[in-house]
């Protein structure tokens, strides 16, 4: 999001995204911990490569932009509280 549409959001509107965003970057997290932790477990079992080893380091990325989104959206929130 640019930082124009950033500045067009209210305050309530901006802390309302980080909540949501949080709880996203949480359950995100955990359904790529889950994931790892199966795709280990499927490898033990068959003693053979499975895809769902790779599947956590293919979604980092998707982690990574939301994580980097939050942080500017807390940096607007910031900026404003520290303008009053």
């Amino acid at each position: 999001m640019d930082k124009d549409n950033l500045s067009g959001l209210t305050t309530d509107e901006l802390k309302q995204k980080i909540k949501f965003q949080t709880i996203s970057m949480i359950f995100f997290l955990i359904s790529m911990v889950i994931m790892l932790f199966a795709g280990l477990f499927i490898m033990y079992r068959t003693r053979k490569f499975t895809p769902f080893i790779v599947l956590p380091i293919a979604f980092l990325p998707i982690f990574v932009m939301t994580v980097n989104s939050r942080k500017k959206y807390i940096a607007e929130l910031h900026s404003r509280e520290d303008n009053k």
